[in-house]
This record gives structure tokens, sequence and C-alpha cells, in this order.
């Protein structure tokens, strides 16, 4: 039913410019006609559940019937969230607020929730912080994420402040191991490891990449300027260039020049351990990506996604896709 239910949905909310837009391009890319791009496009989306920007995201017009099974196309990634993960605790995820009250043993990090009446507990809070960062409750993507020297403020001015722009979460910024912190400073250059747990609540890793801030921005997010790199799950390396959203691929960080490629993350076998104690905090989210600062002292979890995105942690990658991974997974 699922696969149906994506196909409807999909027929009924299709882009049919951009559609034939993709089509076109992948003309152009393939040698392939207009005609028989739209036909193979078609041919994926029912057969493999692949939108037309996973047909062209993953270049699956070069691929075999073979790999093209392999990939973790949306509509397939769309069909393990809802089948995984109970919609009664997803809430707890979208909430940063919420997460932080269930997390709080894997935070690693102080933090307060401004109500609007708490100003003594907020002044007790800050008292001997160089900084802190601020975070909205309703944005996502990084949107509205700022870090400030509380000391440069009045206690009152900075509070009211946090209220106004409705940055009611309020934490201590981790600091991040020198090896992370060398590739880009500014940012909390956060892994994501993708877990499922399975029937038998054994937790695996099934995907991961680094995520790492650009130009001056505070935050690692891929769509607020971030580049991403695939992660050997095996092995923690970074064996593929990172890329930003318009396609652009490094060897180095581009502000840096710090090497990315072949970048080994430090302590993997740990890191992939504390993942999975994460995935175990709450069973009834049994597909989840997380996104963990490696810290001075250790891991902190800076929060989770609920919906796993299905492109980063597949491309650039020469043995494309991952569901095998999640059926392997989901079998344990």
């Amino acid at each position: 039913m699922g696969k149906v239910r994506f196909l409807i949905k999909r027929i009924a909310t299709l882009d049919y410019k951009n559609l034939m837009k993709t089509a076109g391009e992948v003309h152009k890319a393939s040698g392939k006609s207009r005609i028989s791009a739209f036909t193979d496009i078609v041919k994926c989306g029912m057969k493999y559940q692949a939108g037309y920007m996973d047909y062209k995201l993953f270049k699956m017009y070069e691929l075999s019937d073979e790999e093209r099974a392999k990939i973790l196309t949306r509509g397939k990634n769309d069909a393990y969230v809802r089948r995984l993960n109970d919609k009664e605790y997803v809430g707890i995820f979208s909430d940063k607020a919420e997460f932080n009250k269930h997390f709080d043993k894997y935070l690693c990090r102080e933090w307060i929730l401004l109500d609007g009446n708490n100003e003594a507990d907020f002044a007790k809070f800050i008292q001997n912080k160089e900084q802190i960062i601020v975070k909205p409750l309703g944005l996502c993507c990084g949107k509205g994420i700022e870090i400030l020297d509380p000391r440069k403020y009045g206690i009152h001015e900075l509070y009211e402040y946090l209220i106004k722009n409705q940055s009611y979460l309020v934490e201590e910024v981790v600091k991040q191991s020198a090896e992370i912190s060398a590739i880009y400073p500014s940012s909390v250059n956060t892994i994501r490891i993708v877990t499922v747990l399975s029937d038998n609540n054994v937790p695996s890793i099934v995907g991961a990449y680094m995520r790492i801030g650009t130009g001056g921005n505070v935050v690692d997010n891929f769509n607020h300027g971030g580049i991403t790199a695939p992660i050997n799950i095996e092995t923690g390396k970074i064996e593929h260039k990172a890329r930003n959203k318009s396609n652009v691929y490094f060897s180095n960080h581009p502000d840096t020049n710090a090497q990315i490629l072949g970048f080994t993350i430090p302590n993997w076998s740990g890191l992939t351990d504390y993942a999975k104690s994460l995935a175990l905090v709450m069973p009834k989210m049994r597909y989840v990506g997380w996104d963990i600062c490696i810290t001075e002292k250790g891991f902190a979890v800076i929060e989770a996604n609920e919906y796993p995105g299905n492109d980063l942690y597949q491309i650039p990658k020469e043995d494309i896709g991952t569901a095998n991974l999640i059926e392997d997974a989901l079998k344990k």
C-alpha cells in the first residue's frame, strides 16, 4: 500500500513543468531522446518510487536495474519513516526543547528554556559563560540560530531580546575537538549518523556523513551554506569529496584549506557505539538521523531528525545506494 500511496500522491502533486525540464536535461546529459528520458523517469517512479529529482540526482539514466534497486529513493524513504517511526513520538524530535528534555543525559551541555518569567534563572545560567547559542523553537535548517557573548549585554536587555525573537532555547556552546575545529572553527561541525532499530531492538548504522560550515556561518546546515561529505560507515573515513547545495565539490575546505577527502573521523568506533545507544532511548522511533558533535570530552548529540534525508549520504559514491543496508538492519 505504501508504494501505491506514494504513486497516487506523486501523480496528484507532480510539477509537470519541471518534469519535462528534467527530461530535457537528461536528454543533454545522456544522449537519450526526450521521449526516452521521460519514459524512463516514469518507469523509475513506478518501479523504484523515484521522483524526477531522484532520477536526476542519482544519475539513474547511467545505472542498471540492479543498481537502481539499491538506491534509497524519496518514496522508499517516506515508506520507512511511516513504517518505523511512531507518530505519537515524532513531536519530541521536531521540538528542540522536548528533545533536550528526553535526551538530557546525552547532551553534555547546560541549557535553559525561557518562558518570559525566569529572568533570574537565566541570569544564573549565563554567569561565567563567554558564549551561548540561542535557537528559535519553530524554525529548522539552522535558521535564526545565533551565537552570542552574554557579557556584551545587560541581563534584562538580553533576556527581553531573546523573548522578543522567540529564541526560547538557550544552550551552552559545546567545544568541538581540535581535529574537527581545524577543518572549520566557526561552526559546530556535526556528524550525521542514521540508525535503524530492528524488531529485536538491535541498532545498526545505515548511513553517515560529515556536515561542515562555510563562509563565516555559525551553523553547518547544508541548506544554510554548509557542505557535506559521506563517511564510510565501516572505517569512519571520508573517501569522497564534500559538496555544497550547488553541486560544487571540495577535496579541501574552501575557507581553511583543511583536508576533507581522506580525513578519518576521530574515535569512529566510540562514536558509532554512542549513536547506537541513542537509538535505544526511544525504541518507538526506529529510523532516526542523529547530529553528533565530537567534543573535547567525548560526544554530544546536538539534535535528531525524525525524517532522515535520503540523498546526502548516498552521493557522491561509486557504490551508490543504501536501501539494502536498511533491509539488512531490520532483519537483525
